[in-house]
């Protein structure tokens, strides 16, 4: 994929307000990542995922 990236190389993800058609309503979804990476940081697990964060 192309993504775009931040000045300091981090992704913007947005997540809609209005549901895809292949959800159930009522049913929580839960996003998986799959990651990558060959800094020490990641590697040691000192790195931490960020949580979700809602935008405007």
């Amino acid at each position: 994929m192309d993504l775009i990236k931040n000045q300091d190389g981090a992704v913007d993800i947005y997540i809609g307000l209005d549901a895809p058609k292949s959800t159930v309503a009522g049913k929580a979804w839960f996003p998986y990542f799959k990651l990558y990476s060959m800094k020490k940081a990641f590697l040691d697990r000192t790195w931490i995922l960020s949580d979700i964060e809602k935008v405007k």
